[in-house]
């Protein structure tokens, strides 16, 4: 149960923290500031 729960909770945070990097990748790329 608490190997489940702490795997999960990983995972999760993992598909969070990537879908922000994402998420600023994408914002950075449309910047007229970077590009």
């Amino acid at each position: 149960m608490v190997r489940g729960g702490i795997h999960g909770f990983l995972s999760y945070g993992l598909y969070v923290i990537s879908a922000c990097v994402a998420l600023r990748i994408r914002h950075w790329a449309h910047s007229p500031i970077t590009a």
